[in-house]
């Protein structure tokens, strides 16, 4: 099982660092004003692949113990829950689908992507849900082997297809019909290894019916997600244009390395606590190492962060073409990497809620914090202009870790509020004393 920890582990690292190389590479090719239709077909493509399978994962796994009761036997329940589950997949990406065709002409900058493009977006967008949910359910029958051909794989044939067809013609159009191209012929030859083909006919109507009854309260989770991240672009473009489009995506993709980083980090140390806690161990003794392992995780992202940031303007200056419109970027890249290190904070509270199996609240609290988040981001970006798009990502953050705190408020946790606020500071010296 630790073989395979690794393997999941080390083939998400090289899917998102390779994904990152890319992207980099067509912000260094590509003048601003496109970058940034770039920039809304990938939130595009994100957003299909979100909403394509929103909560159809979690509800299968709420219903995994119903179905494995089956009256004829355990593997036929499962088998009927995986085909309705296909069938529900089926529904919710014809929906969205749908959703972002009509969307295409109400954002007058997509439709200079092309109908290929479009074509290109919209396949790679279903192709990556259909691979996600594939994964999910050969994990959950313990067929590794097939889970990380769909979770790594198909995404790496996305991701070679998108770098094969931009060598060839460095265009947004043609980034994502590669995209979709290599995705449906690594789909295509893994098509024996799909799951949830078959199923008892007469029971799938209902399963389909339950699941979908289950996937609507993550819609609203999934929605404020997207807007958080990538989908914004989509707001920014209607605001302000293409190049703030261009400014925003590049920033969000720096970012995401912090936010690749302390992924990884919990996901070494929320294993040991949920045992630790489970153990029935010493309270106060766990909430130390806790406080000692996030405020460490501060201090190193406020470290990675400033490092970040002073060499920023001379590596992009290094490397050169386009890249070099993204170099003054400072203060907006600071806003971002102050946004996920105060994240910090929240993961430290939210690893309760869900080892003491609070996970209705934690939804409840991304609901409200994200439609606060929101409703004052906008009215930010119209008040200041394009630094608003900054502050406002921050304050999201801010107010999503508020909230949690409170909701986590009966467990009394000591939170390295210190530590997260040098971490900041830390990360805004090469502003205050820039180099370069």
């Amino acid at each position: 099982m630790v073989g395979y920890a690794l393997l999941y582990a080390g083939s998400a690292a090289l899917l998102k660092g390779l994904g990152f190389l890319l992207s980099l590479w067509v912000a260094k090719v590509l003048a601003p004003e496109q970058y940034g239709l770039w920039g809304l077909a990938y939130a595009s493509q994100v957003g299909i692949g979100t909403f394509g399978i929103v909560g159809i994962q979690e509800a299968i796994v709420g219903l995994l113990h119903k179905y494995s009761l089956h009256k004829y036997s355990k593997d036929a329940g499962r088998q009927s829950l995986y085909a309705a589950a296909m069938r529900t997949l089926a529904s919710t990406l014809s929906i969205t689908l749908a959703l972002s065709v009509c969307g295409i002409f109400f954002i007058s900058s997509q439709k200079e992507i092309g109908f290929i493009g479009i074509a290109g977006v919209m396949s790679s967008g279903a192709l990556l849900a259909l691979a996600t949910l594939q994964a999910q359910i050969s994990r959950l029958e313990e067929d590794h082997l097939s889970s990380l051909a769909f979770s790594f794989l198909i995404p790496l044939a996305g991701v070679a297809g998108s770098a094969i067809a931009f060598t060839l013609s460095p265009a947004t159009g043609a980034f994502f019909l590669g995209s979709g191209l290599g995705m449906l012929l690594l789909a295509l030859v893994l098509k024996g290894r799909l799951r949830g083909l078959s199923g008892s006919v007469g029971e799938l109507p209902a399963i389909r019916g339950e699941l979908l009854q289950r996937i609507w309260p993550f819609i609203l989770v999934a929605f404020f997600g997207w807007v958080s991240g990538y989908g914004s672009n989509f707001i920014v473009d209607r605001l302000f244009g293409l190049k703030d489009v261009a400014q925003l995506t590049f920033l969000l993709t720096i970012g995401s390395v912090l936010q690749l980083l302390t992924t990884a980090l919990n996901q070494v140390w929320s294993p040991r606590f949920y045992r630790l806690v489970h153990s029935n161990a010493d309270g106060a003794a766990i909430e130390r190492l806790n406080r000692r392992f996030y405020s460490y995780q501060s201090w190193g992202l406020g470290a990675f962060a400033a490092a970040c940031l002073a060499g920023m303007p001379l590596l992009l200056d290094f490397a050169g073409g386009q890249l070099s419109n993204y170099r003054d970027m400072r203060l907006e890249m600071w806003l971002i990497f102050s946004g996920y290190i105060i994240l910090v904070l929240w993961t430290h509270c939210q690893n309760y809620l869900l080892v003491y199996d609070k996970g209705n609240l934690l939804m409840h609290v991304v609901l409200i914090t994200s439609l606060i988040g929101v409703a004052v981001w906008i009215p930010l970006m119209l008040l200041l202009g394009p630094i608003g798009i900054y502050l406002g990502f921050f304050f999201q953050m801010l107010v999503r870790t508020l909230g949690i705190i409170i909701a986590a408020r009966k467990w009394h946790l000591r939170l390295c509020w210190a530590s997260t606020a040098g971490a900041i500071v830390l990360a805004a010296i090469p502003i205050l004393f820039p180099i370069a």
